[in-house]
């Protein structure tokens, strides 16, 4: 049993290296990272993470997009493919399943590099898959989102042992508690997890993801939501505000106006309202009153049930 990640990524940051040594730790080794931004080619020196990872690393240009062109389906997606990273992102995901097929790997996991895959009461990830049902070929890890206690500028992956509860995982009765309460109470971000592909369910046919959330459409007899207790995805959108800035007045804006338009209201409101803020003060202040918790706040989410704090090993 063997686990691989695919990710595509605008360019490596010494983050990148401890996301490689998280995923060695739980038994992962191999790794597609699709770098997107081939003016940030030479960052692929930062890549030193001293693990017997074995990394491969393709480069957007004349050879990358001539492998996308010989998709059959790729004629769907060429329209926009310079604006919308999700479309770059399905077909990086498409040819890392024909490298994983060849690579006789058993699953695929596709997430973003802000991203941690954590199991839960399994030291190894491989062990836990293997005990999935031979029928199960696709597992959805519901996201975890921090409680962001501190503006932290050292790495987007914040030591934080405090999440907030998953909006699927909630009662009734929480959500009621909630739904007045300011929307960072919910996910600043998406809350439907990544997933992750039985490679051999594609019976050596590769295809194209249903989407960046999930390889199939949801369907009974293929689709398995991990059990919180197993399976989580530790996600770390927010981390600092001085990046948070640049992403969102940077490079990176016309990726933020994405997930603007793909989120849901709440999370519409937040990428709406700090995508407005040229002012890097104005920016800090909207940060420190959307982004962390006060101490009564984060009482208050005690108090209800309202915080999910798997055990970190890191």
């Amino acid at each position: 049993m063997s686990a691989a990640i695919v990710s595509t990524t605008k360019e490596f940051t010494e983050d990148h290296n401890y996301f490689i040594r998280h995923h060695v730790g739980i038994g992962i080794k191999r790794f597609y990272f699709f770098l997107d931004d081939p003016r940030a080619e030479m960052s692929k020196e930062r890549l030193k993470p001293n693990t017997d990872a074995h990394i491969s690393i393709f480069v957007r240009g004349h050879e990358l997009e001539t492998a996308w062109a010989k998709i059959p389906t790729f004629d769907e997606y060429k329209t926009d493919i310079d604006r919308l990273v999700v479309k770059r992102q399905a077909l990086n995901v498409r040819l890392a399943e024909e490298l994983a097929i060849k690579e006789n790997i058993s699953w695929l996991f596709h997430i973003d590099d802000d991203e941690l895959l954590l199991p839960l009461g399994w030291k190894n990830i491989n062990d836990y898959l293997y005990f999935l049902p031979q029928e199960v070929v696709q597992i959805t890890a519901l996201n975890l989102e921090p409680i962001y206690q501190q503006d932290q500028q050292d790495g987007i992956f914040v030591r934080s042992l405090e999440f907030k509860k998953n909006p699927y995982l909630m009662s009734g009765s929480q959500l009621e508690l909630i739904k007045d309460k300011p929307k960072e109470y919910f996910y600043c971000s998406y809350a439907h997890g990544k997933s992750g592909l039985r490679v051999s369910s594609l019976n050596g046919i590769p295809t194209i993801p249903a989407g960046v959330h999930l390889f199939y459409e949801r369907a009974p007899e293929t689709y398995f939501q991990s059990s919180p207790f197993d399976l989580v995805l530790l996600h770390f959108p927010f981390s600092g505000s001085d990046k948070l800035f640049e992403k969102f007045n940077g490079i990176n804006s016309q990726r933020i106006y994405q997930y603007e338009q793909l989120a849901s209201k709440g999370e519409k409101n937040f990428y709406t309202e700090a995508r407005q803020l040229k002012n890097k003060d104005a920016f800090k202040k909207y940060y420190e009153e959307h982004v962390l918790f006060l101490p009564d706040e984060i009482e208050f989410l005690r108090k209800h049930n309202l915080i999910f704090a798997p055990r970190l090993e890191y």
